[in-house]
């Protein structure tokens, strides 16, 4: 049975979603980073730099060093290849 085009893939769907609403997350908590930042009149960097490490300790002490290291691996790949 052939699928229809007007047949919408539920799965692929829900996961068109959920990363929709995690873009949405990450992007509100850059916005408030940054606001916050920019009232104390400290560098938005140095800002996002102390929030990455103290993220990646939660990480870490969360899912495992394991985890936390190759997560920041992927990141560093990524940041490489961009």
């Amino acid at each position: 049975m052939q699928p229809t085009d007007n047949v919408v893939n539920f799965q692929n769907f829900q996961r068109v979603n959920r990363q929709n609403d995690i873009d949405d997350i990450g992007a509100r908590a850059f916005v408030f980073i940054r606001d916050r930042a920019e009232e104390m009149e400290l560098p938005i960097r140095d800002v996002i730099v102390e929030h990455i490490l103290g993220l990646s300790k939660v990480m870490a002490a969360v899912e495992g060093t394991e985890e936390a290291q190759s997560t920041l691996g992927k990141i560093s790949e990524l940041l490489r290849n961009a």
